[in-house]
């Protein structure tokens, strides 16, 4: 698998990837506060580009904003199941 198989398998308009960039800071609790995609960094095992067979895979996210915003989305969902006009 190459690095840009594995970044389209991983890339959603929830998660920011970095990919391979030996520079980049690996994501951790501090700078994933406030932020409400999953944060990850991406490496493989040899820190080359070349084909392999392993990665390095940092992840992190802010777990209250998340918690929130899922339990925003549970409710928009449950408010559609609400019965419209009057219930006998």
């Amino acid at each position: 698998m190459q690095l840009s198989q594995l970044e389209a398998s991983l890339s959603s308009e929830h998660i920011d990837v970095i990919m391979g960039d030996a520079d980049a800071d690996v994501p951790n609790n501090l700078n994933t506060v406030g932020q409400s995609n999953v944060m990850a960094r991406v490496r493989t095992g040899d820190g080359s580009d070349a084909p392999t067979t392993h990665f390095w895979i940092w992840a992190s996210l802010d777990n209250l904003k998340f918690g929130a915003l899922n339990a925003i989305a549970c409710a928009q969902e449950l408010s559609k199941l609400r019965p419209q006009g009057k219930v006998q």
